[in-house]
């Protein structure tokens, strides 16, 4: 079983890196169906540097847990590690992704507010 959780986690390390790195910003859920005009706007960059962060982050922990698990010998510490590692990791992601978007909102507001004289 801990091997299954070590691919997980590897294969969530190399989607954050792929989305960051190979700009496949096409996994990002709702970014392939913006108009044009909002993808103009959309700091995508920095969003997906959240999310290659994020990932990889969850990807380690994840492969942490379950290295921890093989060697304490206890095999539900893995699982534990990996709903943690989740959990705690896709909360801080969506919280810090409407922290962006509120930001980004605010800048294009104060853009606007400066370009009309």
């Amino acid at each position: 079983m801990n091997i299954v959780f070590i691919i997980t986690g590897a294969f969530m390390a190399l989607i954050g890196l792929a989305i960051k790195h190979l700009q496949l910003y096409d996994l990002v859920a709702g970014y392939n169906t913006m108009p044009p005009q909002e993808k103009a706007a959309f700091a995508i960059e920095k969003f997906a540097l959240l999310m290659r962060n994020a990932f990889v982050i969850m990807g380690l922990g994840i492969i942490f847990g379950a290295l921890l698990s093989m060697w304490l010998k206890i095999e539900f510490l893995g699982l534990l590690i990996l709903f943690a590692a989740l959990i705690i990791g896709l909360t801080w992601l969506i919280s810090k992704g409407r922290q962006l978007e509120k930001s980004e909102t605010a800048d294009v507001k104060r853009a606007k507010e400066g370009m009309n004289f």
